[in-house]
């Protein structure tokens, strides 16, 4: 969901404040500040479908 941003909030059917919610816990808890470096975070440990 970080990497496409909130063009999935359409798609999901869900209002785009939510997607932002989501997406700041995420960053919170992996102690990250940007969703650049959560997409980092994931592609280091094999977490993305290419």
């Amino acid at each position: 969901m970080i990497v496409y941003g909130l063009l999935e909030a359409k798609q999901l059917g869900i209002e785009s404040q939510t997607v932002k919610n989501h997406i700041h816990n995420i960053l919170e808890k992996l102690q990250l500040h940007k969703r650049l470096e959560a997409v980092q975070y994931a592609r280091e440990r094999n977490l993305l479908k290419e």
